[in-house]
């Protein structure tokens, strides 16, 4: 370890030595390689896993299948089909914040990065065994019983209120290592079941309490306020015009007998009688003073989680994400909205009605907003809004061509006695411009109009018929043909994408969820909730209320033993299978081209050998490599006259033949 800290795996990350990196996590002492803690370049602390999540996510995907045990016997009594398997989780580098910084646990923090080790303490300050020495084992009868040891320790860190004496010190939801995965974009380690499983404890223990509590909360808000807002009178309806003319005003006692008979029949009833009886019963009334007062409430408290989160996130990325921004409208229009208490009849002004309009709507769209975080709807709501972010690059381009043919329709269509009224404004073109965008054309009523007018008996034609056909022509091949294809080819072609975008951005929001909530806990409440491991059993069948309780409350199964299994031993890409037989097919390449070389020499050295031999028998060959002559040893060539008193070669049996210097060399 250096001066900094950093042990060899950190030295490995920060170098960008993936082998090295693999080969410590694959080694036997992987876990006191991932209990370090140094300080960041940016500030704060970081740790091994982290470094590893951002730089190497496919060494980090390794350290999770490490994380992961089974009890699966390679014997095949325990297989992941059969209902005795069970997986267990370690959650102690995901959860390896320090709540607290006692004497003792700084003393051991500084004498585990002297002996360059770490040591992970429960909440209890029992000290917790280092599982990776029964990964070591070498005999299979080793192996098995290491592999119970190592099950019997990780259960020994199952329960609560869980912490380490080597993670970094404080609780800080952009430091933990989930929002690091978020914040990388690290989708395959957020479908990893250690991570699925451990998102699920959250949620299940305390995230889906909250969650449906706030929920539930907002869905009693939105009933009142769309009730106030179907129960209220319309501001421009006889009675409310009565109640908010100014000749009536708020106190009709100061009026005059006179003046009374000048005021229209409702507001002379509401003068006489002093009630709204035929507008609103005593009921109505109660009610919408119950609505007001709920909505009033329930806007105010939201508006003060508002301010809270502005303080909690600064202005700037408060200020950014635009689901802020239709909160606080949403909330500050309802208060205004709802506040007609000095008013008769609850009649609100024509403004009021416009800003409850736009909360109603808002508050809808809110609720929608809202769902995101479910399973069965939140990555449909999800794809919509990327959906619509796709609109919105396109936005400036067809807000151009509204214009340019909204302008140049008000010039060609344009009445002046007010017969084509879609065109009688420049802004009644425009929006009559966008509305034919979508194929609702009305050609007959647009190109023939009706008689009527200054010249009742005539029927109008167009007044400019070449410009305006060229302009209706090209506005029908541009907008609704080319512009709106546009559209949909690009949300069908990116639709994969935007599924997987989809699919990271509702991990993200749950994540962010659980930790919020998390980080709003104190730290003797949040120790109560974090666990260092959890055992479950995959294949055990659920009961009725368990699969009504994950429909009703919105979970998953993140804990299938097929997922387990894929996770733990990933089924190859068709890419990796055409590699893997790649890889194959040059190494039996390799393995003939070593034959092939043994092979040739060989050859050489029975070239060599036959070499020596003809050359110890004096034999001459030519370029044939046929025998030419026999210089020396005990051949001779026929050729060549025996000497004086030398036997003559003896006549050949019948049927044979005589022997020849080449039958000689080959019965050599």
């Amino acid at each position: 370890m250096d001066t900094d800290g950093n042990n060899a795996l950190d030295l490995a990350i920060d170098n960008g030595h993936e082998a090295v990196a693999l080969a410590i996590i694959k080694g036997p002492r992987w876990e006191r390689a991932l209990r370090n803690t140094t300080d960041a370049a940016w500030g704060g602390s970081t740790t091994p896993l982290r470094k590893l999540i951002r730089k190497m996510p496919e060494v980090a995907e390794e350290v999770f299948n490490r994380c992961t045990v089974t009890n699966a016997t390679k014997d095949g009594k325990i297989r992941p089909d059969s209902r005795e398997y069970r997986v267990l989780f370690n959650y102690e580098f995901l959860e390896d914040f320090q709540d607290r910084e006692t004497a003792a646990h700084r003393l051991a923090r500084r004498l585990t990065r002297k002996e360059h080790s770490a040591l992970a303490i429960s909440a209890d300050g029992e000290e917790q065994e280092d599982l990776s020495d029964s990964r070591s084992v070498k005999s299979s009868d080793d192996a098995e019983a290491g592999h119970v040891d190592m099950i019997t320790k990780l259960r020994s860190r199952k329960g609560r209120r869980f912490t380490t004496s080597w993670g970094p010190e404080g609780f800080r939801k952009s430091r933990h290592s989930l929002s690091v995965m978020v914040a990388s974009a690290q989708i395959d380690l957020l479908k990893h079941p250690l991570v699925t499983s451990l998102l699920d404890y959250k949620w299940r223990t305390y995230g889906r309490y909250v969650y449906f509590g706030n929920l539930f909360i907002y869905v009693v808000f939105l009933v009142f306020l769309t009730a106030f807002a179907l129960t209220s009178p319309n501001p421009v309806s006889r009675t409310c015009r009565a109640v908010l003319s100014d000749s009536f005003g708020r106190n009709p006692d100061n009026l005059t007998d006179s003046q009374i008979e000048n005021l229209d029949s409702e507001t002379r009833r509401i003068k006489i009688e002093g009630s709204c009886a035929e507008v609103l019963n005593t009921a109505t009334e109660v009610f919408l003073v119950l609505a007001a007062i709920v909505v009033i409430v329930s806007s105010g408290v939201r508006i003060i989680m508002e301010l809270f989160q502005m303080i909690q996130l600064q202005l700037l990325p408060y200020f950014v994400n635009w689901v802020n921004w239709v909160e606080m409208t949403l909330f500050v229009c309802s208060i205004i909205f709802v506040f007609t208490f000095f008013t008769d009849c609850f009649c609100p002004t024509e403004w009021q009605w416009q800003l409850g309009a736009i909360a109603v709507f808002l508050g809808w769209i809110d609720l929608i907003i809202f769902t995101r975080k479910l399973t069965f709807t939140g990555i449909y709501v999800v794809m919509f809004i990327d959906i619509f972010y796709t609109f919105c690059r396109l936005f400036f381009l067809s807000f151009l061509l509204v214009v340019a043919f909204g302008l140049a329709f008000y010039m060609t269509f344009n009445d002046p006695d007010l017969m084509r009224q879609p065109f009688s404004t420049p802004a009644r073109s425009l929006l009559k411009t966008m509305t034919m965008t979508t194929g609702e054309f009305e050609y007959d009523g647009i190109f023939r109009q009706a008689p009527g007018g200054i010249d009742p008996g005539t029927v109008r034609e167009i007044p400019f018929p070449p410009v305006t056909y060229i302009l209706w022509i090209v506005f029908i091949i541009l907008m609704p043909i080319l512009l709106t294809n546009l559209l949909v080819g690009l949300a069908v072609d990116d639709i994969k994408g935007i599924l997987e975008a989809a699919v990271l951005k509702r991990l993200a929001l749950k994540v962010e969820l659980t930790l919020n909530i998390e980080e709003l806990f104190p730290v003797h409440l949040r120790r109560f909730f974090i666990i260092g491991s959890q055992e479950i059993a995959p294949n055990r069948d659920f009961t009725l209320w368990e699969k009504f309780s994950y429909l009703a409350w919105g979970g998953e199964r993140t804990d299938s033993s097929e997922k387990i299994v894929n996770a733990l031993n990933p089924p190859q890409t068709p890419i990796e299978q055409v590699q893997g037989q790649t890889r194959s097919l040059l190494t039996e390449m390799d393995h003939m081209r070593q034959h092939v070389t043994q092979l040739t020499e060989r050859n050489h050295k029975m070239e060599d050998m036959l070499t020596a031999i003809v050359k110890h028998h004096g034999i001459v060959l030519d370029d044939d490599c046929k025998p030419a002559a026999v210089t020396q040893g005990p051949l001779r060539s026929r050729t060549t006259p025996p000497p004086h008193g030398a036997e003559r070669p003896r006549t050949p049996p019948p049927g044979g033949r005589a022997r020849t210097p080449e039958t000689k060399l080959t019965e050599i």
